[in-house]
């Protein structure tokens, strides 16, 4: 029988990773953390981010579009 090998999947992306996971540059992203909205963790030296925590700031994004959208006001023709 032939052996299938997995992988097991990365819980933690790097800021490069998780910058190319979101679209977005390592330095943006690094800017989120900053302001308080993408949350991390730190070990050692390096700065990592759950695959989790990223799906949860993209939800919350979402969101926060869809509520704004529905939020603004509807433009009236000028007459």
């Amino acid at each position: 029988m032939e052996k299938v090998a997995t992988q097991t999947p990365r819980l933690l992306l790097d800021i490069r990773q998780a910058a190319g996971a979101l679209g977005v540059c390592p330095r943006t992203l690094a800017a989120l953390v900053s302001a308080g909205k993408v949350p991390s963790v730190k070990l050692g030296k390096r700065r990592l981010f759950s695959v989790k925590a990223l799906e949860r700031f993209i939800e919350q994004e979402e969101a926060a579009a869809v509520a704004g959208a529905s939020a603004q006001p509807t433009p009236r023709a000028v007459l």
